[in-house]
C-alpha cells in the first residue's frame, strides 16, 4: 500500500446456493445489487473507498481516513437494513441475501495479500459464530 487506510473484505451469503438453484444470473444480479447497495450507502455518508470485486461473492473496499468502530458500526446498520430487504427478480423469485465481512486497519508499505488474509479470516470468523 501507498497510504494507510482500512480494508474491508465483503462474502456475499449463499451466492452459491442462489447460483445451483436459480441460476448465475440470479447471483450475478445480487452480487450487482449488493455493489450498488454498498456503494450507496457508502457515498450517503460521504466516506472516501474504491470498491472492487474480488472473487465470484466477494468484494474488496479501501476506505481512506476512517475509524475502525465507525465503519463497524454503519456496516451493522448496513447489514440490518439489507437483510430486512426482500430482493425480487424479474421472473418473480423473491429472496433475502446478507454479507458478513472482516475490516483490518493497514498501513503504508504493508502488503496486500497478509492484509487480505487477516480481513478474510474475520469474516470467516464472524460466520462461524453465527453473525448475520
Amino acid at each position: 500500500f501507498k497510504n494507510e487506510g482500512l480494508l474491508l473484505f465483503i462474502d456475499v451469503n449463499d451466492c452459491n446456493y442462489l447460483a445451483d438453484k436459480y441460476g448465475n444470473l440470479i447471483a450475478d444480479n445480487v452480487i450487482l445489487y449488493i455493489s450498488k447497495f454498498l456503494t450507496h450507502k457508502f457515498k450517503n455518508e460521504n466516506i472516501d473507498f474504491d470498491i472492487a470485486r474480488y472473487s465470484n461473492d466477494q468484494f474488496v473496499l479501501f476506505i481512506k481516513e476512517e475509524i475502525v468502530a465507525n465503519i463497524t458500526s454503519f456496516l451493522t446498520n448496513v447489514r440490518l437494513e439489507l437483510s430486512n430487504t426482500t430482493l425480487k427478480s424479474k421472473s418473480g423469485l423473491m429472496f433475502k441475501t446478507n454479507f458478513n465481512f472482516g475490516l483490518v486497519q493497514y498501513t503504508a508499505s504493508e502488503y496486500f495479500q497478509s492484509t487480505l488474509e487477516k480481513a478474510a479470516a474475520l469474516s470467516i470468523k464472524e460466520k462461524e459464530s453465527g453473525k448475520k
